[in-house]
């Protein structure tokens, strides 16, 4: 019976110290949570939006033979509707835009020397009916894109100046088919709402004013708008 008792003990004593190991407390390694990131903006999608302006340029009167009135700077604050469609591959965004111009924009360039608007006084230039149809490239940095653009400019120009009897003479009008382009930075604000800064120079060629000018007087219709704007993504 004694030998059994010592037996036993020996073999508990052999069990405890071979577990004894497995019984110590380690602390369990801290759960790390990463956040899923969010996926980056793409610009695919529709818009509408409004844009405002400031126009610079100047413009004159002229003849054949090299006669001219004295420049007078582009005046007037355009604004208007914009509308288009971009299309995002990686980070290269295409796109269309259509825009017209509400407003319009005039210089006043002054008889010189060797040149008179009818009887005298100012050449007034007018342009409205602004509209471009336009493509779009771009760079996007996420909600950020950088871009270049270009197409087809319409407008209608009027020529006119003021008589001796203060009666307006219209020297002549057209509707003239030009070009547009220009560069611009657009900004995401959120999933729908972009802003934007551009600058859009506008070439519409020359045109014609026969009447009433003494001689065949025309007028080179080019100008610039830096330009701001906010749109709506759908």
């Amino acid at each position: 019976m004694k030998k059994l008792t010592t037996a036993t003990a020996a073999l508990l004593f052999s069990a405890t110290t071979a577990l004894g190991g497995t019984l110590t407390y380690v602390d369990p390694e801290p759960v790390v949570y990463t956040p899923t990131p969010a996926p980056a903006f793409n610009w695919t999608g529709g818009y509408v939006g409004l844009f405002g302006g400031m126009v610079h340029g100047s413009n004159y009167w002229e003849t054949p033979a090299g006669s001219e009135s004295d420049p007078d700077d582009w005046s007037g604050t355009p604004w208007g509707l914009m509308l288009g469609y971009n299309m995002q591959r990686n980070g290269m965004v295409f796109g269309g835009e259509f825009d017209i111009t509400g407003r319009t924009i005039s210089a006043a360039s002054t008889t010189s020397a060797t040149f008179g608007c009818n009887v005298g006084g100012e050449c007034f230039t007018d342009v409205d009916r602004l509209m471009s149809l336009r493509a779009r490239v771009g760079v996007a940095q996420d909600r950020t894109m950088f871009y270049g653009t270009a197409g087809v400019a319409f407008g209608r120009v009027t020529g006119t100046s003021i008589d001796g009897a203060g009666d307006t003479v219209v020297h002549g009008q057209e509707n003239r088919t030009g070009w547009a382009a220009g560069i611009g930075l657009e900004h995401a604000v959120n999933d729908r709402f972009t802003v934007r800064g551009e600058y859009i120079h506008t070439n519409l060629g020359s045109t014609a004013l026969p009447d009433d000018c003494g001689v065949d007087c025309f007028t080179d219709v080019s100008f610039g708008v830096i330009r701001l704007g906010g749109a709506f993504r759908f």
